[in-house]
């Protein structure tokens, strides 16, 4: 094996491992903390009406603010509870 090769490998191994290691990151914070802010409203939970004269409740969050992130979901799914909601 040439060194041009080994070292090739090496790195991409230690790529593997910090992407791994970013993967588990992400999803312990998504366990500790499954909700982020609201996109739409970014995270008041209402918005202006169109004539920009009343606020209104956000219809993607039903005015909590809040929305489930992706790697809850996933976590979710995995564990099987997503149609349980436990």
């Amino acid at each position: 094996m040439t060194p041009l090769i080994a070292a090739s490998a090496s790195s991409t191994f230690g790529l593997v491992v910090i992407a791994g290691m970013l993967l588990v990151g992400y999803f312990l914070a998504c366990a500790a903390y499954p909700f982020g802010k609201c996109r739409k409203c970014d995270g008041l939970g209402r918005h202006h009406s169109p004539g920009r004269a009343h606020w209104r409740d956000c219809k993607r969050c039903a005015g909590t603010g809040a929305r489930v992130r992706i790697g809850r979901r996933v976590y979710m799914r995995l564990r099987g509870h997503e149609r349980t909601g436990r």
